[in-house]
């Protein structure tokens, strides 16, 4: 199953590509909100509900995935906007029903359209032990290029920050989302705002406990 038509699948595989008739980087940007939407509603079926058991509309954390999944490639690629955009795409929606917290999370290959690692699971909102944004920093070490770089084994530093979503719970199962980075660039096409998120399920978490 594919979260997008035919048509859509074929733009988005010449744009990592880079084939003769990629679509722009507007176009792309449409085309996987478009994946995340279906994504969310796909997620209704993967978790057993009906729209009357939700308290509210489900809501979507994504990012950038940058380790390798099911031995998918991942492509970074530099629009014409000069941002950084990614082949795998990293989702978790949340589903609030009653009592429970529904989580239904895959990593997406948007060349392939495959949805690798998909996974549904449940907990109870007594279970959330915290919801948060964090930010990680560490240093990057690369080999310089060049012949002076392969003469005397030259290498580069670089601090590199990764914020993520983190949910955890008491079942020590975390849900964790990378959200942005700047390994590639300072920026990144698919970082969003995503303190709304942290906002609304602790304000539902605490009104269930």
């Amino acid at each position: 199953m594919l979260l997008l038509d035919d048509s859509s699948q074929r733009k988005l595989k010449s744009y990592f590509k880079n084939g003769l008739f990629a679509p722009s980087d507007q176009e792309v940007d449409s085309l996987v909100k478009e994946a995340i939407e279906s994504f969310m509603k796909l997620s209704y079926q993967e978790l057993g509900l009906d729209t009357d058991e939700t308290m509210r509309a489900p809501m979507a954390v994504f990012g950038p995935r940058t380790d390798h999944q099911g031995g998918v490639d991942i492509i970074y690629k530099k629009g014409r906007d000069r941002e950084v955009r990614y082949s795998l795409v990293d989702i978790a929606v949340l589903q609030f029903t009653k009592d429970r917290l529904g989580i239904c999370r895959c990593a997406l290959d948007l060349i392939s359209g495959r949805m690798l690692n998909k996974i549904s699971k449940e907990c109870f909102y007594k279970d959330v032990v915290s919801i948060s944004i964090e930010t990680e920093s560490f240093t990057k070490t690369k080999k310089r290029t060049g012949i002076l770089g392969e003469l005397f084994e030259m290498h580069t530093q670089k601090m590199c920050n990764v914020e993520k979503f983190v949910l955890r719970n008491s079942g020590g199962e975390d849900l964790v989302i990378n959200i942005s980075n700047d390994e590639t660039s300072n920026n990144n096409r698919l970082s969003e705002d995503f303190s709304n998120v942290v906002v609304a399920v602790k304000k539902l978490i605490q009104n269930k406990k």
